[in-house]
This record gives structure tokens, sequence and C-alpha cells, in this order.
């Protein structure tokens, strides 16, 4: 046994767990409420609004992301049928808990502010960075993930959604850490 194989089979191994990891519910549900935590906290320090409001309007904003998310990734060419029905269902909640919940929380129902911060790129407080940046960096990071689906490795994490998965998580913590060097910036710079 050669150290090729060891190394093929250890990689293997980790990619599996990877994956199983990914679709337990106990990890969906603490990455979820890290996110929710992150966003809560910060925008009960800026916000202009109570923290439960802010969890509220977060938290309905979630089905109304996941739904406008998976009309887009099946528009863009996600798969479509009933094998590929759960996992779109799971990914475009896991897409809107990143993207759409903090920006709920944040903005509220402002179409103007969404409009500033999403469509346009111009947030105009460090809060609206704080959620600006990282979605940006969740949804780019989705889009270069699903790169490696269509060639023909037939890896177990080239089958949808777990590539665009791992792009997005990365993505976002990825845009996370600019966001965070950004606000040191700023206030190394107010002194």
């Amino acid at each position: 046994m050669g150290v090729r194989s060891v190394l093929a089979g250890s990689s293997a191994l980790a990619v599996g767990a990877a994956v199983a990891l990914l679709h337990s519910p106990a990890f969906i549900g603490r990455f979820y409420s890290l996110i929710l935590l992150q966003v809560l906290l910060f925008s009960t320090i800026v916000c202009d609004c109570p923290a439960w409001q802010a969890l509220i309007r977060g938290l309905l904003c979630i089905p109304l992301g996941a739904s406008a998310i998976a009309f887009f990734a099946i528009t863009l060419g996600a798969p479509f049928g009933n094998e590929f029905f759960w996992p779109t269902f799971y990914w475009s909640f896991f897409m809107s808990t990143l993207m759409i919940a903090p920006a709920g929380m944040v903005l509220g129902p402002s179409w103007r502010r969404w409009q500033q911060v999403f469509a346009f790129t111009r947030p105009s407080g460090s809060l609206e960075l704080l959620v600006c940046v990282p979605a940006h960096g969740a949804a780019v990071g989705a889009w270069i993930g699903a790169w490696p689906m269509p060639l023909d490795w037939e890896r177990e994490w080239q089958q949808w959604p777990i590539s665009c998965t791992y792009g997005a998580t990365g993505g976002y913590l990825l845009g996370s850490l600019v966001t965070f060097i950004l606000f040191v910036h700023k206030s190394g710079k107010k002194k």
C-alpha cells in the first residue's frame, strides 16, 4: 500500500466526513444560530430598533429570501426535479440565512435601503457594510463553488449543492474578515 493510496483514502474519508457534517441538522442549526447571533448582536448595538424586533424581521425574511434564491438558482442552472428538491430547499434556506436574514434584521422593510446595499453596493453606514460585504462574498463564493460541478471528476463533493455550499461559506467568512479589517482600519484612522 503506497503513500498515494493512503492519501487518496484519507482525503476521500475527509470529504465524506465533511459532506456528512454539512448535511447534519446539528451543524446547520449551529451555523444558522451563529450567524443570527452575530447580526443580532451588531443590530442591538447599532440598529435603531429593539433586538426582538430585529430578530423577527430577520426570521420573516428567511422563507421569502429562500424562495427567491431557489428560483434564481434553478434559473441559473441548478438541477431541477424530485431528487433535487430537498437539496435545493436546504441550500436556499442556508443561503437565505447567510444573505437575507442579516439584511432583514438591519435594513427592515425599506426597499430603498435594500436597493442601496444590494443593487448599487453602496452601504451608508458601518452596519450596512457589515451586511453587504459578507452577503456579496457568499454569493460570489457560491458562484465560484459551482465551477467544478460540471467537470467529470465524479467526486462526491461535486454533487449539487455541496461545492456551492462550501464556496458560499468560504465567501461569507472571507467577507466577514474583510469587514473586520475595514472596521479596524477605520477605527485606527479615527484615533
